[in-house]
């Protein structure tokens, strides 16, 4: 479990993408002189980590991201929320053994009869093991992004959805991707763009173009709303502890 509850923008920043001078963290706005974080280059799992341990973000995230990373949130709140439960039913029941032990209560345990198997009859036996499979076949898909004016976007993120397989365009919006046979489409996605579906087929050496188109991104200082301060204690005191003795 995170310590973050939920993460929005109440003052989305105004300021051009594209004008901002890119550096290895995302792009250095002029206006407010600090970097802003490319998070639409992260996966969710990976935003949530960065955020944890950085202070006083401002970051750029693709259209649907933002929602994306509130509901995994949201998620994983509920499954704390359960193991609290079951951490305290599995401490009553421990102390409720203890008594019993200390009461004296004996239990005859009878031990199942087992069976030999009617394949032990057999003279040549069998021979049990794992069977080795083989990869998936795979293909190379290549393309080009380009944007509205038919520039080419370099940066932008093609993924397949679903998996961690994934790519970013070169300094000429190119870019290839292996994936397996049965890949039907990729999802491509671009700071300041609308994230785009790209439908691939079976054909051989075929070159795929995209075009995205230009969307409101949200873009600004990213406030971090945190966990109660009980399911804070809870996580850090109680859960992860016992998680250590017993895994």
């Amino acid at each position: 479990m995170t310590t973050i509850r939920k993460i929005t923008i109440p003052n989305p920043c105004q300021q051009p993408w594209q004008q901002m001078t890119p550096n290895a963290e995302g792009r250095h706005c002029d206006h407010c002189a600090k970097t802003v974080i490319d998070f639409a280059s992260m996966t969710d799992t990976e935003l949530i980590r960065y955020l944890i341990t950085h202070n006083n973000v401002c970051g750029s995230f693709s259209e649907p991201q933002l929602n994306s990373v509130n509901i995994q949130l949201y998620t994983q709140s509920l499954k704390a929320e359960t193991g609290w439960k079951k951490w305290l039913m599995t401490i009553a029941l421990f102390g409720s053994t203890l008594f019993y032990k200390a009461s004296g209560q004996t239990t005859t345990v009878t031990a199942p009869k087992v069976e030999q198997s009617p394949l032990a009859n057999y003279p040549n036996g069998f021979a049990l093991g794992k069977i080795a499979m083989s990869p998936p076949a795979q293909r190379e898909i290549k393309g080009q992004i380009l944007d509205d004016d038919c520039q080419p976007l370099p940066g932008a993120t093609i993924r397949l959805p679903g998996t961690n397989l994934g790519t970013q365009t070169d300094t000429n919006g190119r870019f290839e991707l292996h994936v397996p046979l049965s890949a039907k489409q990729l999802s491509v996605s671009f700071i300041g763009f609308k994230t785009a579906t790209m439908q691939i087929d079976s054909v051989q050496d075929k070159i795929y173009d995209l075009k995205l188109t230009l969307s409101a991104s949200m873009m600004g200082e990213v406030v971090i709303i945190k966990q109660p301060l009980y399911k804070r204690l809870y996580y850090r005191y109680i859960r992860r502890p016992f998680r250590a003795i017993f895994n």
